[in-house]
């Protein structure tokens, strides 16, 4: 249940990208494109449906823990606005959530290996 709701909070948070798309500059597309695709790989996973091999999943997963550490890094130390401690509470949150997102991938990814394994002993 919990990634059900995690998957809707993540469709939710790219149907705002996607509405908001027309004031992007590029990188911002590819943004919303990063989040679209996760988006629909949390739903994917979240409701056990098979949908592309589990290495697309998994190498998307390595490609987005990748993509959101520069912007980890740059939200942590390279900006400069603000208190401190603003800027550290939305580096953390950025990272915890990208994280969470990252690891869901790779559970989409794993999946039919956790199948087969089930298989084998049950």
């Amino acid at each position: 249940m919990g990634w059900k709701l995690f998957a809707f909070f993540a469709v939710l948070l790219a149907c705002y990208g996607i509405a908001d798309a027309g004031t992007f500059s590029s990188v911002q597309i590819v943004d919303l494109a990063i989040e679209v695709l996760s988006a629909s790989g949390l739903v994917l996973m979240a409701f056990k449906i098979d949908f592309l091999p589990g290495t697309f999943w998994r190498g998307g997963a390595g490609a987005y823990f990748a993509y959101y550490a520069i912007g980890f890094a740059e939200k942590a130390f390279i900006t400069h606005d603000g208190p401190a401690s603003v800027i550290i509470e939305n580096a953390l949150t950025y990272a915890v959530f990208h994280t969470a997102v990252g690891y869901g991938l790779w559970l989409n990814g794993s999946a039919e290996q956790h199948a087969a394994a089930r298989e084998i002993t049950g």
